[in-house]
């Protein structure tokens, strides 16, 4: 997928991958009896709201359909890099009897530290009235990382700056113009641009991220190639 794809991939939803486990408590009402329906689930995903700075976010939710007894629900969420950088977030909601937790983590990008990165959540949840703990359950889930390096070259001098062309074939997933502008220092100039593999309806994608960007100056030429971990 392309960089003038992104956009439109990402109208149609969110790059997030989710894993969901459901749960079911029984409470008694004044003789009736209602079912109260858990979810707990892990989602990871990639956000470049921010064109100045690129974030792999992740979180662990906890969400109850019915909690007029106060259940408190705790999680435990942890982010791991390919590298073994880690973020984590312990979030409750006490007994105020709201009906979801969310605990967030995230981690800054960084194009050394390409691969598989998971979030971890343990989800518990705690019924006072009955005073009965849910065994814990752990949700996990995981999305490759990867960068598409690109190479232009100088094509065209003016007397402000040069016209970067670029090079034919240059077979990446993610590519930028094929020509771009810019000051006359170097012969050559590296596109590096994130990518992640995604889920959505039709199947599994590569989304060309807008944020993280980054262009580096050589006197050399260099191959164009998509790196993972």
């Amino acid at each position: 997928m392309t960089a003038k794809n992104y956009l439109s991939i990402k109208a149609l939803a969110k790059p997030r991958l989710v894993v969901m486990v459901v749960l079911f408590f029984a409470l008694h009402l004044g003789g009736a009896v209602v079912t109260a329906q858990t979810a707990v689930y892990s989602e990871i995903w990639g956000d470049d709201s921010n064109p100045n700075s690129f974030v792999i976010r992740a979180r662990g939710i906890t969400e109850e359909s019915y909690n007029s007894y106060s259940h408190e629900y705790v999680v435990n969420s942890t982010i791991t890099s390919a590298n073994g950088r880690t973020a984590f977030d312990s979030v409750s909601n006490g007994s105020s009897g709201q009906m979801y937790a969310i605990a967030n983590t995230s981690l800054a990008w960084d194009e050394n530290d390409l691969g598989n990165y998971f979030i971890s959540s343990e989800h518990v949840t705690y019924c006072p009235y009955y005073n009965m703990e849910a065994n814990p359950t752990v949700t996990v889930q995981s999305i490759d990382w990867g960068v598409s390096k690109s190479l232009y070259r100088e094509f065209f001098d003016t007397p402000t700056n040069c016209e970067y062309r670029l090079v034919d074939p240059c077979n990446v997933a993610c590519k930028g113009n094929t020509s771009i502008m810019r000051s006359c220092e170097t012969e050559y100039i590296v596109r590096i641009q994130p990518w992640g593999y995604v889920n959505i309806p039709g199947g599994q994608f590569r989304v060309c991220y807008l944020a993280g960007i980054r262009e580096v100056r050589s006197v050399v030429a260099q191959s164009c190639q998509d790196i993972s971990g």
